[in-house]
């Protein structure tokens, strides 16, 4: 079965060697032609769960096949793809305005979940084909921009050398881009036109190649670009430094009078250490004649502290003296209360002695004598 890119890579296997095809899609009817293609390595990125089980048998028996279980999209993730009625129309994107004129009858069999991957991290899988031309082949609906602009994002030498690119002449597909816009997006990535496919005017095959003048362009494009970028950091740069400098200079003038401001405080702060000075020399000699006066006082103390010694032991000399006394005075005291005692006993005895005589007188009828007073 003829595929509407087969006639594009007879055309470039006679110009030069097919180093590797490699193709991104959704699915693969028939990939017999591609078999066919006298190519170093055939390299095939399809959804796996969209991988017909008869092409993971070729790919065990052929060596230079590779298969690619990912559908190529904008990063490495997962991905909800609608499978329609129509299979050849499925897409991870909703179908647009256009594409449902032109198929009223389009409607949604199921949906499946499919691991997606960018377009550098897939090719980076791929072996290395030197000295041969590479071909990639595009049938992604509704992601052919994503892959446009992973081409623009590679390095001139990384790119490669012919695209063929089957899309909607309009956007089929919700986000999606028409062919025109795909076609620039390739220029600016350094690719001229090469061929048509129309069999399928709404759904073109179009072939890209890496045109070396073009290629060129779009580098010098870049660099001029990249120069104008430059000039205006450099103008920007220029306004910056003019409005330092005019920074610069006020901050010149705000420094000079800062100095002059600085010097003035300096002299000040000079008298003011002159008079702390002087303040401190008077300090300083008030303070020794206070250490002076300490010692002074201090000795005096030592002296006092000695006298006051002296008078206290004399005072308890005299306290002992005193107490000495005060007993001797007890103790006459005490012999003067016993003597009065005598006294006042002989007396009472006195006196009962002159009352017993007394009465004997009377007894005995003798005559009263005149009695003699104990003084």
């Amino acid at each position: 079965m003829m595929q509407p890119y087969d006639a594009f890579l007879s055309d470039i296997a006679r110009e030069q060697e097919i180093g590797t095809i490699f193709f991104l899609g959704i699915d693969l009817e028939d990939p017999a032609s591609l078999l066919a293609q006298p190519a170093r390595h055939l390299a095939l990125a399809l959804p796996a769960p969209m991988m017909p089980a008869t092409l993971r048998k070729q790919a065990k028996a052929v060596d230079r096949l590779s298969l690619h279980p990912f559908l190529v999209g904008p990063e490495r993730g997962q991905a909800q793809l609608t499978m329609y009625n129509f299979t050849a129309l499925s897409s991870t994107r909703p179908p647009s305005g256009t594409l449902r004129d032109l198929f009223p009858n389009l409607r949604t069999a199921r949906q499946i979940a499919v691991e997606t991957r960018p377009l550098d991290q897939v090719r980076a899988a791929l072996p290395p084909t030197e000295g041969t031309a590479d071909v990639l082949i595009v049938d992604l609906r509704g992601e052919e921009q994503v892959i446009a602009a992973a081409l623009q994002a590679m390095a001139p030498g990384d790119r490669f050398a012919h695209v063929i690119l089957r899309s909607g002449q309009e956007a089929l597909y919700d986000g999606a881009q028409p062919m025109t816009r795909l076609a620039a997006q390739l220029g600016e990535a350094g690719y001229g036109i090469a061929g048509r496919n129309l069999d399928d005017p709404d759904i073109p095959c179009v072939h890209f190649r890496l045109d070396p003048r073009a290629l060129r362009m779009v580098e010098l494009k870049d660099a001029l670009a990249q120069k104008d970028t430059e000039l205006t950091a450099a103008a920007e740069a220029r306004k910056a430094l003019e409005a330092e400098r005019a920074q610069e200079r006020d901050g010149r003038k705000a420094a000079e009078a800062r100095v002059v401001e600085l010097k003035n405080t300096l002299a000040q702060k000079g008298t003011e250490l002159t008079a702390a000075a002087e303040a401190r020399k008077a300090l300083e000699a008030e303070r020794a004649q206070e250490r002076d006066g300490r010692k002074a006082a201090e000795a005096r103390v030592v002296e006092l502290k000695d006298a006051l010694h002296s008078q206290d032991t004399a005072l308890k000399k005299k306290d002992a003296d005193i107490a000495a006394l005060e007993g001797q005075l007890a103790m006459l005291k005490g012999s003067m209360t016993q003597t009065e005692k005598r006294q006042r006993a002989i007396e009472d005895e006195l006196i009962r002695a002159e009352v017993q005589i007394d009465m004997l007188r009377d007894l005995l009828k003798l005559p009263t004598t005149a009695r003699e007073t104990t003084p």
